[in-house]
Order: structure tokens, then C-alpha cells, then sequence
């Protein structure tokens, strides 16, 4: 069986769908794995360890071509639509394969239903997303017994500068949403004096990152790769942060993830595991990226001691 993984996008759900390949391979050990995505996730799939070929779609008319050109050369038997938008469903149906596992109608978007065949159960639109993505892998191979979600990846190297800090705390210092970011990072590292902590973030961050430097902090902001920083996630103790890629990264990795809850509801998009921090805003969740004239109250109502104290369990742990 060759089978199709179609999950472009963003980071977040690209990790939550990594588990994926994986557990259609012990399930079926001679599968053949192609997985679709765009180039900012790409190098995430990369680090599976059950994914034959990475196909990168260039989100351009240009690279439409060349992707139908990879995806016909793989010839999938089955497509898995992780997407279910009309761009995924789009390359779903140009594939060629005889079957292609979709959302169902009434939870896909953008007449996304209309390129697949098959569809799972319509589920409560509060379901976490990677739980839909397992219910796709089942229609194919049945259901899954326990897993753990570290195995599904080859995770890189722990960096050599951060082997002798323990307890180690990182901290997340934004998203790809304004609303989503906290303002109480500053506060939370002098609760945290003379603990080890590393800041993760992209170049966006890096500034911020510099701007919080003291004894105990080290600035990664902006200086890592994604896979990198998986790396640095698997030193960590605890991580701290939004709701945003690098914290679903440490879910997979199984580390403990205190999330930081404002716009989008933790229901359905909070990483498995996670140790949630709400104010429980009576606004929340909207889902804007941008906050219609209240001033992030929901991120702002969270205390830098509300947060403190759910990673104080995790401060005392021995190496």
C-alpha cells in the first residue's frame, strides 16, 4: 500500500499530525509513506521516522506543477486529507488514488468533501484536531492500541550548552497570533530567579528575547531552527507558553506543557497533555488575531503568579 499524507500548513498542526506515519507503520510494516507539506513544516516531517518521501508544495502557482508532478511519480493507493480545505482536497483528488479519506461534509471547509470518497464520523466541533486525524488513520488501518507520542519522531541532539542545566524551564515568548501572546514574561523570570531557563521563540522574539537576559537566562530566540528546536524542548523539565507550535512540540516530546489560553479554546486546540492557565474571560474564545478594542484583556488576566505556580512542581525535580 502507498499511502498520501495531505497536511500543508502551520506548525502546530503539522506536529500534531506526525504520529500519524508512524502509527500506520506498526500497523502495517510494508506501507509506503508520502507525506505533503509546505516548506515552513517541512523540515518537521523530515524528522519522522516513518515517512518514505517529503514532498514540498512552494505555495505558489509555480509550485502547483512540480507537487502534482511528485505526488503522480509516488502513486498513492490512498490519500489521507489531514487539511480539509479546498487546496488540500484539490491534491487529494489529483493524486489518482482510489481512495481519499476525508473530514466529513459538515466539518470540512471551503467545499473540501467534494475531492474525497470516504469520510470519518462528523465529530463535535470541540474535538481536539489530532484526534480527528487519528479517527482518518483508523478508517484505514483499524483501530490503534497505546502509543507514545515521542517514538513517532528521531528527535535531535539535546545542545551541548544546555546538558548540565537542570531543572531547565523554557519559555515560549510568542505566536503567529498577536492575541495569543502573554505580557507577563518579565514577571514570571524574576519569580523564576535562579532557575535555568531558555527562551524559545522565532526572530520575531529575538529582540524581546534580549531584552530579558539576566543570570540563569539564555536567549534562543530566533537562533534555532524547528528542529533544533525539538533539541532544545527535550532538555526541558517544564516549557511555559501560548497556545502555538513549539508547544505542541513539547507535547509530542511528552514534556510537560503549562499553555497559556486567551483567544482559542483549549478544548479543541490545546496540545495533548497539556496543564492549561485560562482567566475564563466572558469574550474568550473568540478566535480573532487581533483584539477588537479590549486590550488582550484574555492573555493579561493571567498572572504571572497563576503561572509560577503550576510550573512550581516542576522546579524542584533532581537530574
Amino acid at each position: 500500500m502507498r499511502a498520501l499524507i495531505v497536511l500543508l500548513g502551520a506548525v502546530g498542526d503539522v506536529t500534531r499530525g506526525l504520529i500519524i506515519p508512524r502509527l500506520l507503520k506498526d500497523k502495517n510494516p510494508n506501507i509506503k509513506i508520502a507525506w505533503l507539506v509546505e516548506p515552513a513544516s517541512s523540515s518537521l516531517v523530515k524528522l519522522s521516522n516513518a515517512v518514505d518521501e517529503v514532498i514540498v508544495f512552494n505555495r505558489t502557482l509555480r509550485g502547483v506543477l512540480p507537487a502534482i508532478k511528485a505526488i503522480r511519480k509516488f502513486n498513492p493507493d490512498v490519500t489521507l486529507d489531514l487539511q480539509r480545505h479546498s487546496k488540500s482536497g484539490f491534491f487529494s483528488w489529483i493524486s489518482g488514488a482510489k481512495r481519499r479519506i476525508g473530514f466529513h461534509r459538515k466539518s470540512s471547509k471551503e467545499f473540501n468533501w467534494i475531492f474525497n470518497n470516504e469520510f470519518i464520523e462528523r465529530w463535535d466541533e470541540k474535538s481536539s484536531k489530532q484526534t480527528q486525524y487519528l479517527a482518518c488513520a483508523e478508517k484505514l488501518v483499524g483501530n490503534f492500541d497505546s502509543y507514545r507520542q515521542r517514538d513517532s519522531i528521531n528527535i535531535p541532539p539535546v545542545p551541548d550548552f544546555l546538558k548540565d542545566k537542570k531543572p531547565l524551564v523554557g519559555l515560549i515568548l510568542g505566536s503567529a497570533w498577536e492575541t495569543k501572546d502573554w505580557m507577563g514574561n518579565r514577571e514570571l523570570l524574576d519569580l523564576l530567579k535562579g532557575q535555568n531557563v531558555v527562551l524559545i521563540g522565532s526572530k520575531a522574539q529575538s529582540q524581546l528575547g534580549e531584552s530579558l537576559l539576566r543570570p540563569g537566562v539564555i536567549n534562543m530566540a530566533g537562533k534555532t531552527s524547528l528542529a533544533e528546536v525539538f533539541g532544545i524542548l527535550s532538555a526541558c523539565d517544564v516549557v511555559i507558553g501560548p497556545d502555538s507550535g513549539p508547544g505542541h512540540m513539547a507535547s509530542l516530546l511528552e514534556v510537560p506543557y503549562i499553555a497559556l489560553f486567551g483567544p482559542t479554546d483549549p478544548v479543541k486546540t490545546a496540545p495533548k497533555g497539556a496543564i492549561v492557565v485560562s482567566a475564563n474571560v466572558p469574550c474568550a474564545p473568540c478566535y480573532r488575531r487581533k483584539c477588537p478594542g479590549l486590550g488582550n484583556i484574555c492573555m493579561k488576566a493571567i498572572s504571572p503568579e497563576m503561572v509560577f505556580n503550576k510550573a512550581l512542581p516542576f522546579l524542584t525535580k533532581v537530574a
